[in-house]
């Protein structure tokens, strides 16, 4: 009968198991065989996750991650992340004025640069407002195209 290993075990073993195949020092049948092994492994403790992971809430995640100093953050959905302390301090999403769709929330920028500051200076476009200019950049490009290839063609001639 096998062994069941813990989470730890099977963290160093996969570790190894890295590190080894990153050294490049194993045979081709080694690597394979490592390979395997490692995706073994990392089925096994992702099953391992799968089972504890349900047992706490994220607040009591984040208290056992904050105690033990591993770096945590929550997964929220967007309704909960507009509220997230972490979220609105960081300008990582924000609320932007759309002319004419209103209030549109939108990705803000996350540097914060003293001599300045970042800010969201225009809103997206509505759909098609940009076809006539992009038409217009494209119809230059191709006459430019043109103009070079028959350039060509008269100096070839």
């Amino acid at each position: 009968m096998k062994k069941k290993i813990t989470f730890e075990e099977g963290m160093q073993e996969l570790e190894a198991l890295v590190h080894g195949l990153e050294a490049g020092e194993l045979s081709l049948e080694d690597s394979f065989k490592a390979y395997e092994r490692a995706v073994a492994l990392k089925n096994s403790l992702s099953a391992l996750l799968d089972e504890v992971v349900p047992l706490l809430s994220t607040e009591e995640w984040a208290e056992v991650c904050l105690s033990k100093s591993i770096p945590f953050g929550p997964v929220l959905r967007l309704d909960d992340a507009m509220d997230d302390e972490y979220v609105q301090g960081g300008h990582l999403l924000d609320v932007a004025e759309h002319p004419s769709e209103g209030p549109i929330r939108m990705i803000g920028v996350p540097m914060q640069f003293s001599a300045t500051p970042p800010s969201i200076r225009r809103h997206a476009p509505l759909p098609g407002a940009d076809t006539e200019e992009v038409l217009a950049e494209l119809a230059a490009a191709k006459d430019s195209e043109l103009t070079k290839d028959s350039e060509l063609a008269g100096a070839i001639a």
